[in-house]
């Protein structure tokens, strides 16, 4: 038997043996506290040393388990059921009967089918005159009903009577919203149907759906809430609204919020506009600011798109159009320009906040503010002072990069390779959106003639195991230099299809290596010259042997963070664009910021947070940043562009970082002095407050089905907390194994005690933090 193999039964054995006597914890806060580890600096994460390494978190929390965290990270919560309306038939009154409205619904989970037996409610939105309008009540609940049929489609009968529609014809345009009683409290099912012709705003609910999932008023930890807090800074209870609880998108609220004459007036545009801006002045200064919403309901929210792309929310064009073509006015514009600290929900009471605006020239800025924050702007952009009279005079309402982006796709296609001492040659090609093939040797940039040489840089990432680490190129696993894209190492043939010859690094150690590209393409757009065009950058992986492709396993789906960051994930200089697998290059398992402490004179003894290093690896970074704002932790990485800390209002910040004027945290400081740099540097610190707009167990709001729950520790590399003194090699790194990096970045808590009893509880069935004899391949040997 192999040294490694006794080594992994040994450990196995002594990590399963309190399974036996203690058996699982529901949540991890209360598992058995392991053995005392050696004595550090840092409390639970001290390093210490081992021989060999695996971890046993499957036997609690495997698919098959008691504790499955598969099955405890739900990957749906639904509409007390997932519906689709099949069809909807309009009967027309009769001399005995009255008209009907049959609404056929399919409901995909049966299990739940007999619960749908009651209507709650139905309201109508109707064109009136030119006018939406919205009636509550509009069928009697009493007098709906519901057909429960065994082949899953059921119909929803409504009896129209005019005397509360009146005006009503089978030929008029409404949406019907009718709620349905699921036999639980929460959530109910609100069925969206259209008689006719949608009659909603210029909004789509998968806009909201990309950010919120299936209900927009679920918190992040599965609850009913909002992220509002009243005057004193304490969360706003949402009290007996769990109406709200049913709505999916935008289509539920336009219902009640989307009309001139409704109690709620028409108050989604400032709901909307309000709470994504709420934080908005982070536009001009980034510190936090909070806005009055609705009276006595503040908001500070940080938008994660960028803000200027309508097209997030109205997503089709004749959407945007709608919203472009409307009048400059006070209240709209206030929406999103809106005065700190001053309401925005009623129109009388929107006050406007000049520095939001970029100004044009001194002088438009200077006549402005004179007119104060209640001006009516139609006075002068009604035409008559100034041309510009409607909201696409001033914004375009979508990100040009992302626009001239749209009929550009690139893609690595094949590799030729022959060992790491020789170079390789890799195929690429760029494709329009009907897939044929533009020049990608093109040099002169035209409206249809993208250029590519000269605009991009070629990364070359190198794997142990199934994940990226960088061995032996540089150091904190980062990839070694990069060589340009140019017309010197690539050729084309007469279809347009590139060939590119570059070297391998010297001293990499690896197997497997990713290709991936670092730029933009430039292409002439709707009136923009030489504009540089956001393309996803491709990569591919492959066998460094012969070229043959090796590609990592799938476990998020880029698309989704797109969906939620749309038009604002990328980062380091704009070329690393809407791809996860060109992020992974640098954001992997070794990645630490180590470097840059060391660089500063920082160490766990005048660290803010009190660490010699902090991981930036995508599946770390990524849990403990989107779960930050409800665990009250804090997650701090130093570079040498700043240093970022990310948390919520109520999360413990560490001792010396800088406050602001007014003694608050600073949440943006921008040339300070790194406490305890040596020598002194002055870096800008950004505090980013982090609400998680969808629930942090729901999975599927970024990985792909399946692709969740415990890592394969045979795959996933044990992740470095800390360097070593030979960045290169890596082996004196200090690992957590996959599972603890995965999982307790987002099970983390502010409260030291609570934070140790949950990192006690993933040693226990893992490791402490621990330098490994030989490094994270003896890991992956030991889960062989």
């Amino acid at each position: 038997m192999r040294k490694l193999e006794w080594l992994k039964l040994a450990m196995v054995g002594l990590v399963a043996a309190p399974l036996a006597l203690t058996g699982c914890g529901s949540d991890g806060s209360d598992g058995a506290q392991g053995p005392p580890g050696p004595p550090g600096p840092s409390g639970t994460d001290a390093p210490v040393t081992a021989t060999a390494a695996a971890d046993t978190c499957v036997v609690c929390h495997g698919d098959a388990s008691v504790f499955s965290a598969r099955e405890n990270h739900d990957a749906y919560l639904p509409r007390a059921a997932n519906w689709t309306v099949r069809e909807v038939l309009v009967t027309p009154a009769t001399v005995d009967d009255p008209a009907f409205v049959d609404i056929t619904v399919s409901i995909d989970d049966q299990d739940q089918n007999l619960a749908y037996t009651t209507v709650v409610n139905v309201r109508a939105l109707r064109m009136v005159d030119g006018v939406r309008t919205s009636t509550n009540n509009a069928v009697a609940a009493a007098n709906a009903t519901v057909d429960l049929n065994e082949d899953g489609d059921h119909v929803i009968t409504l009896p129209i009577d005019l005397a509360t529609l009146p005006g009503w014809t089978p030929e008029q345009d409404v949406t019907w919203r009718v709620r349905l009683n699921s036999g639980v409290t929460y959530p109910e099912a609100a069925v969206i149907a259209y008689q006719n012709v949608r009659v909603m705003t210029p909004v789509r609910d998968q806009g909201c759906v990309n950010c919120h999932g299936p209900n927009i008023f679920v918190n992040a930890m599965g609850g009913y809430d909002s992220v509002a807090t009243g005057a004193d800074g304490n969360r706003r209870a949402m009290g007996n609204r769990t109406y709200h609880f049913s709505a999916y998108g935008v289509e539920s609220c336009v219902m009640c919020h989307g009309n001139a004459d409704g109690a709620h007036g028409d108050r989604l545009l400032y709901y909307a506009h309000g709470i994504h801006q709420s934080n908005k002045v982070n536009k001009i200064n980034n510190e936090a600011g909070s806005l009055e919403v609705k009276e006595g309901w503040f908001f500070s929210v940080r938008y994660p798109g960028d803000n200027q792309n309508c097209s997030a929310c109205h997503m089709t064009d004749a959407d945007l159009a709608a919203v472009l073509a409307e009048p400059v006015t006070r209240p709209f514009c206030g929406s999103c320009h809106g005065e700190v600290g001053g309401r925005v929900v009623e129109a009388d009471n929107v006050t406007i906040d000049w520095d939001s605006f970029t100004w044009s020239t001194p002088g438009n800025e200077t006549l402005h503010r004179s007119l104060g924050a209640l001006v009516d702007c139609q006075t002068c952009h009604d035409g008559t002072v100034s041309p510009r009279t409607v909201v696409g005079d001033f914004h375009l309402g979508f990100n040009p990069e992302m626009r001239a982006a749209e009929n550009i796709e690139m893609e690595i296609t094949a590799v030729e390779a022959a060992g790491l001492g020789a170079p390789i040659q890799f195929h690429w090609e760029a494709r329009r959106s009907d897939a044929s093939l533009y020049d990608a040797c093109n040099a002169t940039v035209g409206p249809d003639a993208p250029v590519f040489l000269g605009q991009f840089s070629v990364r070359i990432a190198y794997y142990q195991g199934d994940d990226i680490a960088n061995v032996g190129v540089g150091s904190y696993g980062q990839p070694g230099a990069t060589t340009n894209l140019t017309a010197e190492n690539t050729v084309c043939d007469v279809d347009g299809r590139a060939t590119t010859t570059v070297n391998l690094h010297t001293g990499a150690v690896a197997e497997r290596a990713q290709i991936t590209f670092d730029g933009r393409p430039r292409i002439d757009i709707q009136g923009f010259a030489n504009q540089q065009a956001r393309v996803p950058v491709p990569a591919f992986s492959f066998l460094i042997a012969d070229g043959t492709p090796a590609p990592r396993r799938q476990i998020v789906d880029t698309n989704k963070c797109i969906g939620c960051h749309r038009g604002n994930m990328y980062r380091h200089g704009g070329g690393r664009n809407d791809n996860i697998e060109s992020c992974i290059a640098c954001h992997n398992p070794s990645a630490t910021d180590q470097g840059v402490r060391v660089g500063l004179g920082i160490d766990a003894s005048n660290a803010y947070d009190r660490k010699n290093a902090e991981s930036f690896s995508m599946a770390y970074n990524m849990h403990a940043v989107h779960g930050v704002g409800e665990r009250d932790a804090f997650y701090l990485v130093y570079r040498n562009r700043g240093l970022y800390g990310y948390g919520s209002h109520n999360t413990p910040l560490p001792p010396n970082w800088p406050l602001d004027s007014e003694g608050n945290p600073a949440a943006y400081a921008p040339g300070l002095e790194v406490f305890g740099s040596n020598p002194p540097a002055n870096i800008t610190h950004y505090l980013k407050k982090v609400n998680f707009p969808n629930r942090l167990n729901n999975c599927l709001a970024c990985h792909i089905e399946g692709a969740y729950g415990i890592p394969d520790q045979s795959k996933a590399l044990a992740i470095s907390i800390e360097s070593g003194d030979d960045g290169a090699s890596q082996l004196d790194d200090t690992l957590i194994s996959p599972a603890t990096g995965a999982c307790m970045a987002c099970h983390q808590a502010g409260d030291p005690a609570v934070q140790a009893a949950l990192r006690n509880h993933a040693y226990q069935f893992s490791w402490r933090p621990s330098v490994i004899e030989g490094g994270k391949e003896a890991v992956l040997e030991a889960a062989q």
